[in-house]
């Protein structure tokens, strides 16, 4: 079951539940929650794979609980296999968030074109009026495979896409702990002391997926008045390193970057946004690039994230509802032209008067 789909079912909320002022921050949001559910999962499966190699690294040690050839030799042996279903779980995980992550700023135009552009149209037909809704998967999907495949399709400074660095994160990964137990095995440790070192290596902490989850959890007014819930993304708990480190790295990276290059499309094809605001994340600390890029610019100018763990975000500069109601209007009636609103009506499956519907827009009122 997908991620999204677990939270549908815990959930109640809906598009309609988004007000349109506050749906970039909503976005936003949604992509620390998702994000929130990567760092402990990625520390869960971590710990998990941690507890199988404990498992073989006794299983196979002498009764003075050191290695000898045979035993380090069938203690490799458990850990490749244990190794490879571990990343193989953390990818399908991966993958499942980066689509997620792409999804999400589609919400935001499920809530604009249902709040502004349908209500615009209510109020402009003399005619009575009964919005529909039909199932726009058709038209989405491809526009968010896109979107996913330019991510996916993107370079590092290191001439690497992201599967192939996924694919060095494996495989680093895998080299690092046959290394650790090795080593350990050559210089006569015991099972304990190269567990320990397999531990330090991982960087995981069983705290964090019980940290993550609470904060991933549905808090009634009185749980919320008792506790912080700033920091979503700090905490002790999740201060990992080693393995645990540099994949949240890539993943928390390739999520903003997902989300980012959805929200660019997104925001490009509606009309009535006439800028962007590029604001940094609430946990902004020591000033760096970011600094430099908080503002206004035109659509499109800036591309985020601005550097690995990057949480800026950006939210939209409207068009007046005055002025959008009278080009809506003119628009139409056919009296005057307006290409932006023509791609756009061709964009949502070519009909401007119904409300829009579909999975893709489901998933950022499920994170919420």
């Amino acid at each position: 079951m997908s991620s999204v789909m677990v939270l549908e079912a815990k959930g109640k909320k809906s598009v309609r539940d988004i007000p349109v002022k506050k749906v970039w921050q909503a976005v936003h949001r949604a992509n620390l929650r998702l994000q929130l559910h990567v760092i402990g999962e990625t520390h869960k499966l971590l710990v998990e794979f941690l507890k199988q190699a404990r498992g073989s690294l006794t299983e196979h040690a002498k009764s003075d609980g050191t290695l000898d050839g045979l035993g380090l030799y069938r203690t490799q042996g458990n850990l490749e296999h244990a190794w490879h279903s571990t990343f193989a779980d953390w990818k399908e995980m991966f993958r499942q968030a980066q689509r997620d992550a792409a999804s999400i700023p589609f919400g935001a135009l499920a809530v604009y074109h249902n709040e502004m552009v349908v209500a615009a149209v209510k109020s402009l037909t003399e005619a009575s009026f009964t919005e529909a809704e039909y199932d726009l998967d058709y038209v989405f999907d491809p526009q968010l495979q896109a979107v996913i495949d330019a991510a996916n399709g993107r370079l590092y400074d290191d001439g690497l896409n992201l599967s192939q660095r996924i694919w060095l994160l494996d495989h680093k990964s895998y080299d690092g702990i046959r290394g650790v137990v090795s080593a350990g095995a050559a210089n006569g440790d015991s099972a304990w002391t190269i567990a320990k070192g397999l531990e330090s290596y991982l960087g995981a902490n069983q705290d964090c997926p019980r940290w993550t989850a609470s904060r991933l959890a549905e808090l009634s007014k009185k749980d919320i008045a008792a506790g912080d819930r700033t920091g979503l993304l700090s905490g002790t708990a999740c201060d990992g390193g080693g393995v645990a480190y540099n994949s949240l790295r890539l993943a928390r990276t390739e999520l903003q970057y997902a989300s980012a290059l959805a929200t660019d499309r997104v925001m490009e094809r509606m009309p009535w946004i006439e800028k962007e605001e590029v604001h940094l994340s609430p946990g902004h600390g020591e000033r760096d690039v970011c600094d430099g890029k908080a503002g206004v610019h035109p659509k499109g100018e800036v591309n985020l994230p601005l550097h690995p763990h990057c949480l800026c975000y950006k939210t939209a500069v409207l068009m007046g509802a005055g002025e959008f109601s009278a080009r809506l209007g003119d628009w139409m009636r056919g009296d005057e032209p307006w290409s932006e609103m023509d791609q756009y009506q061709q964009s949502i499956g070519g009909d401007v008067t119904r409300g829009l519907n579909g999975a893709v827009f489901a998933v950022l009122p499920a994170w919420l």
